[in-house]
């Protein structure tokens, strides 16, 4: 759902809000149910919004100056880094000997 500003009924970004379904005279098994529906929407919205973030940190690529510069640490495991001035590939793995993580060669 787009929280861009658009006319009409403006639409709610925050998960667990649901459209009035009072006063309707619908069937409490029929109002739960579309609750329901909607909880189930705003959550894999919520999750494919977090994912996202995640898998955009997955595959960077940049000059091997920018790699040295980049903390191997703020990224995920298993992220890998190309090299545009060497066309080399590296990955963030944790070090063998400590519990750092550091780019390697792959």
């Amino acid at each position: 759902m787009s929280t861009i500003a658009v006319p009409g009924r403006p639409s709610q970004p925050a998960s667990g809000w649901y459209p009035p379904l009072n006063n309707l005279g619908l069937p409490t098994q029929l109002t739960n149910s579309i609750q329901q529906s909607f909880t189930l929407i705003y959550s894999l919205r919520d999750t494919v919004n977090q994912l996202q973030a995640t898998v955009s940190k997955l595959v960077q690529y940049g000059t091997s100056q920018e790699r040295q510069q980049t903390n191997a640490q703020a990224m995920p495991d298993a992220a890998l880094w190309f090299e545009t001035d060497t066309a080399k590939i590296y990955q963030a793995r944790f070090n063998a000997t400590s519990n750092v993580r550091e780019w390697t060669a792959v």
